[in-house]
């Protein structure tokens, strides 16, 4: 417990001169002189004073024995570090009240200065340390470690009751190398509790957590693997394992409502509209200009059919292209239109949606990767599939536990669908029990995308890790930085965070994994090095084998 008690100033201003006429006469230095002098002028002005000041910790223990032990290596270890630290034999009340404000009645105590005192003494009482339980979903996501050494309860909702819709959108920057994937991974891995341990007054269908994690460059894939999930990986040219058409018709056939069976078979009537329209059809957002009103009923008709119809669902754009009855040879028909994604024309995107009659979305699971890498690129296919991709997510943002990371955030929302979507979903998610996670290497990137006004109002909480490069007033227009937060992002952040959330003071926390065993390192951030060696190690072992397969495989790692 620390105690100060400063001094009144003349009585102050009288100590240190007899002090310093005490040094003259015996002698003593010049520097000891100069030093009090300056001492003296401090106090004279007002910037410092001096007071009494002293320390006493009280231990407790199940029993004497216990006592004695951990006084002997509490003063022990205190003395190690530099304290002069003695057990306490006597006047033991007044070391016991000392804790509290004004009771300067310590045995011993000893005159430090103002600043002395503030540099020695935590100020813990003025720390935010977060909440440890009863937020949003419960507990807190987990435990770090701050500046001071206390514990930070890491949270991305902002502070609520337990079961209360609560904003948890967040923003996470940190250049390369500083450690953001594997905070990510971490901290998705650490979400997973939140799949348990429900209010009471959440329905049965509801009590379940889904966490879909948008990818680039395979950056989450080892960690997802490990965790038992399922990583979805669109390559060029091979078969997606997308079918909309069997998604929607399993929807219908499901206890949803009914306008959810209405949103899924609306879902798909925009996507083939989107296929069915030439590229210089379309306005700046990626929708049809100039599809006649006769051609977009009987695409419609022809899709709800499809549907709806109980029949199989096999290869569906083939499909509608035979149900179309048109002439094959109108070069503006709809067969035309739509024979590019064709099996049965051999068409050049045929691989996208004209597959087996299963769907390989499945937000069922808890945990689902998608990667990017390949078509993010391609602005033939891109907006097609991230139309499909992100209205599924919104679709299965229920109720439910939701929570959607998109790494390389920018990459994504340069997509006109995507964008719309995500700005949705920052302004509405929160009602659906959802948060967005959105994180990049680059926040002028960032700053460029369509939306980032919605993203600096709508992400209360932002996370950044170390970005030596970085700008000033790019950070205070995307996310309020100030000046100081600004200078502990480029130079203060080896191995920490700096956790801001509006409305509680900004925080820097630890987040060293000096000591984890570099297998485990290497799984929360996938170097594309391993990509060939984990697919196949999905494809060859069993569900059981494969998470020893990986860590053995992380094991073998030396430096490459």
């Amino acid at each position: 417990m620390h105690a100060y008690s400063p001094k009144n100033s003349q009585v102050l201003k009288d100590k240190l001169a007899f002090t310093s006429r005490r040094i003259i006469i015996s002698g003593g230095s010049k520097e000891q002189g100069m030093t009090l002098g300056c001492l003296s002028e401090l106090v004279g002005n007002g910037d410092i004073t001096l007071g009494s000041y002293g320390n006493s910790l009280v231990l407790f223990a199940d029993s004497f024995e216990k006592m004695k032990q951990s006084v002997k290596e509490c003063v022990s270890s205190l003395n190690a570090k530099g304290f002069l630290a003695n057990a306490a034999t006597f006047s033991m009340e007044n070391y016991f009240f000392a804790k509290h404000c004004s009771f300067i009645t310590l045995p011993f105590i000893f005159d430090v200065t103002s600043n002395n005192f503030a540099d020695f003494i935590a100020m813990r009482a003025m720390s935010f340390d977060g909440n440890q339980e009863n937020n949003a979903w419960g507990n807190s996501v987990m435990t770090l470690k701050s500046e001071i050494n206390s514990p930070f309860y890491l949270n991305f909702h902002m502070p609520t009751d337990f079961g209360s819709a609560s904003a948890g959108h967040t923003l996470i920057l940190g250049s390369t190398g500083s450690g953001k994937t594997v905070f990510m991974s971490m901290t998705l891995n650490a979400m997973g509790q939140f799949a348990y341990n429900f209010p009471a007054n959440v329905s049965k269908d509801k009590q379940k957590l889904t966490m879909v994690y948008m990818d680039k460059d395979y950056g989450a894939y080892g960690n997802i693997v490990a965790m038992g999930g399922e990583y979805v990986k669109i390559e060029l040219g091979t078969d997606t394992g997308l079918n909309p058409f069997a998604w929607a018709a399993c929807v219908q056939k499901t206890d949803a409502t009914m306008e959810q069976k209405q949103t899924a078979i609306s879902v798909v009537k925009e996507l083939v509209k989107n296929l069915a329209t030439k590229s210089d059809e379309k306005d700046e957002n990626g929708n049809s200009v100039s599809f006649s009103l006769a051609d977009s009923n009987t695409l419609a008709a022809a899709v709800t059919n499809l549907i709806t119809g109980d029949m199989n669902l096999d290869y569906p754009i083939t499909q509608l292209i035979n149900a179309f009855g048109k002439d094959h040879n109108d070069p503006n028909g709809l067969v035309a239109r739509l024979a590019p994604f064709c099996k049965s024309t051999n068409g050049e995107f045929q691989w996208l949606f004209d597959n087996k009659a299963t769907d390989r979305l499945d937000f069922s699971k808890t945990i689902i990767g998608v990667d990017g890498s390949s078509f993010l690129d391609n602005n033939d296919v891109s907006p097609f599939i991230c139309f499909y991709l992100f209205a599924r997510i919104q679709e299965a943002m229920d109720g439910r536990r939701f929570v959607l990371d998109i790494d390389e955030a920018w990459k994504y929302l340069g997509d006109p669908k995507v964008a719309y979507f995500v700005r949705d979903m920052l302004k509405t998610a929160r009602k659906r029990n959802a948060i967005v996670r959105l994180a990049t290497q680059s926040i002028t990137d960032l700053l460029a995308c369509p939306i980032a006004d919605t993203i600096r109002e709508q992400c209360p909480t932002k996370i950044f890790l170390r970005n030596d490069g970085g700008n000033l007033s790019d950070y205070q227009r995307l996310a309020n930085v100030t000046e100081k937060e600004f200078e502990i992002i480029t130079k203060g952040l080896d191995r920490k965070i700096l956790y801001k959330q509006d409305g509680s003071p900004s925080v820097i926390a630890s987040f060293n994994l000096r000591g984890i065993p570099k297998e485990y390192l290497k799984i929360l951030s996938t170097d594309t090095v391993f990509v060939k060696e984990i697919d196949k190690i999905i494809q060859n072992h069993s569900i059981i084998d494969k998470y020893q397969a990986l860590r053995q495989m992380y094991q073998q790692i030396k430096e490459y």
